[in-house]
């Protein structure tokens, strides 16, 4: 048992994956994190499962993609014969510990020990929530390996900029001349589509103190992280534990003209996903495998060691050989899923350098060069012969992917998503 890593998986709700001023980003400032990715494995094609709070998180702790585990938007239940990880790990032997939010409709008690159940503002809750994770690792007596898990709010406080924009822009009159410099510009796609954002009633040029806002809201996060990875650190438990370190969803910041999240491009649905520790390659930044929430939870029991978690489903596949140098296959393809509400779906079929996104109402596909070239995914590139192969492949596995029939049957049951088989396309 003293041989089986200790495991923190700390994640933040509504972290953009480009909000890390390592990456690039001179408008935040993130040292933690920028320090972390020297020494830690970080994958660059990561993407949330289905990039909203409660279905990004039940995918984290059952394996399951959306369409088999049920919980398609927020607020809808987990069945109680779904399984989540904990329960596997709690058997096997490990001390569960759960800090800050959860936001899966079943309550975590009976898997896990609460140390703090936070705050719905992160402003308010966030710091308490750390300081409770820091004292559980500078008390804890190592009897037994130990999953502890930290989920912090922000930076989603800035949705409660967003909820409260048709009341006009919360700052002084001004404010944008007198921080010349500071505030980012409109990112390129903002007028690509205009889905209609919540600030719509924002002063145009204001619409950018948004995305100031939001950044501050990142290095609140950000730092806290430091926090715990300092107490890791210095703990007695450092060469024998597994830090992991992801977000829910990202932000559409602006590109497209919105906000928010629950939308299949990157801005929203790729994540941040960076993890340290016992025997992880360092330095290391993967651009070749594609991987998602999912992934995730295979990887966890698979360093806890405790055999595939039950009832995972075949989708779901542990990165830990591939970060830790042993025998590993990357996934060709992998599936985020999108519901803009209970009866609607957008699936993307992922690999490393493209992504197809198949809308099941309209029937129309878009295909992005996701390598570089096209970051804002401005381009379709549905109509380019030369994407024909590719985009015909990509068909053939998502006509494939779910059918859990036991799982998928809650959709199916509650009229949800009547045909999300055989994909036919509309416009190709």
């Amino acid at each position: 048992m003293a041989d089986r890593p200790n495991i923190v998986f700390m994640h933040l709700d509504q972290w953009h994956h480009g909000a890390v001023s390592a990456l690039g980003n001179p408008y935040v400032k993130t040292p933690c994190t920028d320090a972390l990715l020297k020494e830690s494995y970080s994958f660059e094609r990561s993407y949330s499962s289905n990039p909203v709070c409660c279905p990004a998180r039940t995918c984290w702790y059952t394996g399951l993609p959306s369409c088999e585990h049920g919980t398609i938007i927020n607020n809808v239940p987990l069945e109680p014969y779904v399984p989540i990880i904990a329960a596997s790990m709690k058997d096997a032997g490990y001390v569960c510990a759960y800090a800050g939010k959860w936001h899966i409709m079943r309550p975590p008690t009976g898997y896990f020990d609460i140390l703090d159940r936070g705050y719905h503002i992160g402003e308010s809750g966030d710091a308490s929530v750390v300081k409770s994770a820091m004292a559980f690792l500078n008390s804890y007596d190592g009897a037994r390996p130990f999953f502890l898990n930290i989920g912090l709010l922000n930076p989603h406080d800035c949705c409660y900029l967003g909820m409260g924009a048709a009341k006009g822009c919360p700052t002084k009159v001004g404010a944008l001349a007198r921080m010349n410099g500071k505030i980012p510009p409109l990112p390129p796609s903002y007028e690509f589509e205009n889905s209609g954002v919540k600030m719509s009633d924002w002063p145009r040029q204001e619409r950018r103190l948004y995305l100031y806002d939001y950044y501050r809201f990142v290095e609140r996060a950000e730092a806290l992280v430091g926090d715990v990875l300092g107490t890791l650190k210095n703990s007695k438990f450092a060469d024998n534990t597994i830090f992991i370190l992801s977000a829910d969803h990202g932000d559409m910041l602006l590109e497209r003209g919105d906000i928010g999240k629950s939308r299949p491009y990157d801005a929203a649905a790729k994540v941040p996903l960076i993890v340290w520790g016992a025997g992880v390659s360092k330095g290391v930044k993967d651009s070749e495998s594609p991987v998602t929430s999912i992934d995730v939870a295979a990887s966890i029991v698979d360093f806890a060691g405790v055999g595939r978690h039950k009832h995972m489903g075949k989708y779901a596949n542990s990165f830990k050989n591939k970060i830790t140098g042993g025998d590993y296959t990357a996934q060709k393809y992998v599936v985020n899923e999108v519901f803009p509400d209970s009866k609607k779906l957008i699936r993307s079929v992922i690999s490393k350098d493209r992504k197809y996104i198949f809308d099941y109402q309209t029937r129309n596909i878009e295909v992005y060069d996701i390598s570089g070239a096209d970051y804002y995914e401005m381009k379709n590139l549905v109509k380019e012969s030369a994407e024909a192969r590719g985009l015909q492949d990509a068909i053939c596995f998502l006509n494939d992917f779910g059918g859990n029939v036991k799982y998928s049957a809650i959709i199916k049951k509650s009229g949800r998503v009547e045909d999300y088989k055989n994909f036919t396309p509309a416009n190709v």
